[in-house]
Parts: C-alpha cells; sequence; structure tokens
C-alpha cells in the first residue's frame, strides 16, 4: 500500500463509498428527504448518485494520473495487454470473494433452475449485459452491476485518453453529448438501463481523465497511513455493505441498534475481503515470478 499518494483521489473515493452506504441505508430504513434532495439529474436516484459519479470521476483521473502519458506518448511503450492484466486483477479477486460471502450469508438456495442465471451470470460482473432489458438485479448481490460496467470502462480508457488528449474540452463536449444522447435513448427503452450502460456512464470517467489533462485537480501529496488504508478498504466496503442491508429490517432492535449492527458486519465483511484480496495478489505475483523464472532457465538449458 503506496502512501505517496494524491490526496485528492483518496478522499473523494472515500467521499464516494460513504455517500453509496448512506443511500442504501436510508432506502432501506425508508428515509427519503435528506437522500432525495440531492438528485443531480432528472434521470438520477439521489445521493447515491453523488456517490456513483464520483467513484467513476475518479477512477478516469488515476487512470490518467498513472498511464496518461503511456498512452499518447508515442515516445513511451504502452503496453495494452499488461495494464487491461492489471486492472481485473484489481477488480475481480475482490468482487469473486465477496459473491462467495454474499452466498454463504444469505438465506437465498439456489436451485438447478436458477444457478446460471442468480449465480453464474452474476459471478460474470456482466449480469445486466447479458440479460433483458428490465430484468431485475441478481438476488445475491445487487452491486454486482459496478463491475461490468467499469471493466468495460478500463478497456475503452486508452481511446477515450487519445480522444481527449488530441482534442480537448472539445473532445470531451462530444463524449458528453455522446453519453446524454445514449442516456435518453436507454431511458425510453429502460429507465435503469442507462445507470449501467458503460457508453453512458462514460461521461463521468471522460470528464475524470480531462480533469488531469487539464491540470484541474489539487496536487496535494499525501503520506497518511490512515486515509490511504481508508481509500483502499473502500472498494470492499462498496462490495460487500449490500449483502448486510437485510440486517437493517430483520434484526429485532430500534432503528438505531440495527444500524449498529449493520455497520458491524458490514465492516468485518470488508475486512475479510480485504485481507483476501492482499494475499491473493502476493501469491498470484509470486506464482508470476516463477513462472518468468521458469522460463528464463528453460531458455537457458
Amino acid at each position: 500500500m503506496s502512501t505517496n499518494r494524491v490526496l485528492m483521489f483518496d478522499v473523494l473515493r472515500i467521499l464516494a463509498i460513504l455517500l453509496i452506504v448512506v443511500a442504501h441505508v436510508g432506502q432501506t430504513l425508508k428515509i427519503p428527504p435528506l437522500l432525495q434532495s440531492f438528485g443531480i439529474s432528472p434521470l438520477s436516484g439521489g445521493i447515491g448518485e453523488w456517490g456513483i459519479v464520483i467513484f467513476l470521476l475518479i477512477s478516469g483521473c488515476v487512470l490518467e494520473y498513472n498511464y496518461g502519458k503511456k498512452v499518447w506518448d508515442a515516445g513511451t511503450k504502452f503496453d495494452y495487454i499488461q495494464f487491461i492484466e492489471k486492472r481485473l486483477l484489481r477488480i475481480y479477486p475482490a468482487f469473486w470473494f465477496s459473491m462467495l460471502l454474499a452466498v454463504i450469508l444469505t438465506t437465498y438456495v439456489l436451485t438447478s433452475a436458477n444457478v446460471l442465471r442468480d449465480l453464474i451470470l452474476p459471478l460474470t460482473g456482466f449480469y445486466f449485459f447479458l440479460t433483458k432489458l428490465g430484468s431485475p438485479a441478481p438476488p445475491i448481490n445487487g452491486v454486482t452491476w459496478f463491475v461490468g460496467t467499469i471493466v468495460c470502462l478500463y478497456l475503452m480508457y486508452p481511446l477515450l485518453s487519445r480522444i481527449l488528449k488530441r482534442n480537448g474540452v472539445q473532445g470531451l463536449i462530444a463524449i458528453l453529448l455522446v453519453a446524454g444522447s445514449i442516456r435518453i435513448i436507454l431511458n425510453a427503452e429502460d429507465p435503469t438501463a442507462w445507470y449501467w450502460f458503460p457508453l453512458s456512464r462514460m461521461a463521468e470517467f471522460a470528464l475524470g481523465i480531462y480533469i488531469i489533462q487539464a491540470g484541474y485537480y489539487l496536487k496535494t501529496i499525501s503520506t497518511s497511513k490512515i486515509i490511504a488504508f481508508a481509500s483502499d478498504f473502500s472498494f470492499p466496503v462498496f462490495l460487500t455493505h449490500y449483502i448486510a442491508i437485510p440486517l437493517l429490517i430483520e434484526l429485532p432492535f430500534a432503528h438505531y441498534m440495527n444500524i449498529i449492527g449493520f455497520i458491524a458486519v458490514a465492516l468485518f465483511l470488508a475486512l475479510l475481503v480485504y485481507i483476501f484480496d492482499i494475499n491473493f495478489k502476493e501469491v498470484y505475483e509470486s506464482f508470476r515470478i516463477w513462472l518468468k523464472t521458469r522460463g528464463e532457465n528453460t531458455v537457458r538449458t
């Protein structure tokens, strides 16, 4: 875990997850007035949508900050395959482990008729891509839609970065117009489809890329281990908090006690995912080094 990081990225990532969790808690406990008062557009859902917007924007910022020059500088080599491998490694191990926890902890019982629809498809992260428009969220973990969306945006990143670098604000406006038009078209077919469809979500992602290219961000560097941990911990919280949502209505206590129980369980599950993710990546990296060493030894002999 690096502790030499751009403070703005970490703080906004933490804020984004907090907004999403607060929105889901508010929806479950039917506390809408505060949450609904922060809707960002006629097509959005409220404070949770702000969280998604910030999360996607920061994703674009971080990628451009780390990879931008490699993408659009002709004198620098950009390994697209290696880039995608790192992005998938960042998403899927934690995601799959969170899904395992969800299966273990939920009362949902898989039947032979629903294994493909309710387990296999969600595990890909592309559940909504592979089902009909208007299909309900998978019963195991409702936030799985984000995985397919962000993976598609990762795949699109080099193209978006080059478009924005070559065309500047005109390129950004063009991307925003395309994304907005797609949202309107999808909204006519299914009011929820735009929420996960990558081409409608590239607006926030591209804006993040543009912010870095234009230098419109706070360049303050943070060395705080606490902030770095909270930022890295935010994605496991995002993946697991929805699993604990039923506790808000199933625990036989007053609302505030239910919320305390929810927070405790959600944080515990997130910690399990966080620890698993770190150890998995260490094992994976050791395996890659072993393969490379074995290959070099084979060539020598």
